[in-house]
């Protein structure tokens, strides 16, 4: 197979992915994409089921969509299934003062809190780490993501794995590195969801709860730029 085209399909992969934790449950397939499909894959889809919980038939790609319908009439859409509640109450977020000294000092000062803190520890996945933000303290420029995901959660650093490698390239698209600025995510921990594959979004309550240590972490760096990456870190 084409490795472009693998490469091709595996950004479809996770831009469905990332779609899904969103809480998107159909999208349309227009008429080129299935004619691009038919060439590339011209044998008919097996049915099988795919990681997550993505319902696809067992069809030929031009069976999968009928030109001419509306999206929620057409079998190209892909439909997920209700995304899992996890039910929990957290207590209040924690009051957070910095402490007078060195931006490192604070850094570490806050970086202890986080790690010890008992909620964020009873959150975590067997195995799992708590997640802090790492970078340059004397930045201009701050990236906070959502949660942390499979790859964060091991090695208990934000932005690692494929999602690290990719928003590496963006940073130096811009001319600077990871070293150069500061990454973090507004929830210390990923979210419980009940299955060993993909992530959930964070709820109000999760989010809420790890806001004064991402406020904290923002204060220690000062940065001129603010960057919000994925909707649910712009909606927290």
């Amino acid at each position: 197979m084409n490795p472009s085209l693998v490469e091709d399909t595996h950004a479809l992969l996770l831009e469905l992915r990332r779609l899904r934790s969103e809480g998107v449950r159909e999208i349309y397939v227009e008429e080129k994409t299935l004619r691009a499909l038919e060439e590339a894959f011209p044998t008919t889809v097996q049915a099988s089921q795919p990681e997550g919980n993505v319902a696809i038939e067992s069809e030929s790609v031009r069976e999968l969509a009928t030109p001419g319908k509306r999206p929620e009439e057409s079998k190209s859409v892909v439909r997920y299934a209700e995304p899992i509640q996890f039910a929990g109450s957290l207590p209040k977020p924690p009051v957070l003062e910095l402490p007078e000294g060195t931006k490192t000092e604070q850094w570490n000062w806050l970086k202890e809190k986080v790690l010890n803190c008992e909620t964020c520890a009873s959150q975590l996945n067997p195995n799992a780490q708590v997640v802090f933000g790492t970078g340059n303290l004397d930045t201009d420029l701050f990236l906070c993501g959502e949660a942390p995901g499979a790859e964060e959660e091991k090695k208990g650093l934000p932005f690692v794995g494929p999602a690290g490698e990719l928003l590496e390239r963006i940073i130096e698209a811009m001319g600077m590195n990871r070293e150069a600025v500061y990454l973090g995510n507004i929830l210390n921990w990923r979210p419980r969801h009940g299955q060993a594959y993909g992530n959930r979004p964070p709820t109000s309550e999760e989010m809420n709860f790890c806001l004064p240590y991402l406020r904290s972490q923002i204060e220690i760096v000062r940065p001129r730029v603010l960057i919000a990456l994925g909707k649910t870190a712009t909606d927290g």
